[in-house]
């Protein structure tokens, strides 16, 4: 039993491993389009963020 769990958990550790390098090239790339996007569109962004 105690094999089993670990043997899952090992794979649980790589899917993580994997996802996280997967999500934070996916966040650089969404920050890079997000900041462009806000100094193209800055004026209109400043005023309608300010709550």
């Amino acid at each position: 039993m105690s094999l089993d769990i670990s043997a899952c958990v090992m794979k649980f550790d790589v899917v993580l491993i994997y996802y996280y390098k997967w999500f934070s090239n996916f966040q650089e790339f969404y920050s890079d389009i997000f900041n462009t996007y806000l100094h193209s569109s800055n004026g209109y962004s400043t005023t309608s963020y300010s709550l």
